[in-house]
């Protein structure tokens, strides 16, 4: 099974206003023009579960993590969404920092 990784360096945050709907927000993640993923937050008691479709990446939280999660993305470089296939589990994640090294 594969690990597959897709680099991200633009987003468009849609934050919804319908109540009744599971979904509170979601981040879309580009390299330039090309679409990689998503980045869903659902209410809380809702059952998330990551996925890959048509070589994309979609991953699910729940909402309470949408601040920290929204802070990686605006603060960290580079981004990159994983997906591993055996276990159906994706993940954001950074590359390697410096230690005490400060953003820029």
């Amino acid at each position: 099974m594969a690990l597959i990784i897709k680099e991200f360096d633009q987003y468009v945050l849609s934050y919804y206003t319908e109540i009744s709907e599971p979904i509170v927000a979601t981040i879309h993640c580009f390299l330039g023009t090309s679409y990689h993923g998503s980045i869903t937050f659902l209410k809380a008691g809702e059952s998330v579960s990551d996925s890959l479709s048509s070589n994309t990446i979609k991953l699910e939280y729940h909402e309470e993590h949408f601040s920290r999660v929204l802070d990686i993305i605006r603060n960290e470089r580079p981004l990159y969404l994983r997906y591993f296939e055996e276990y159906q589990r994706g993940w954001l994640i950074t590359s390697k920092e410096e230690v005490g090294e400060e953003e820029s």
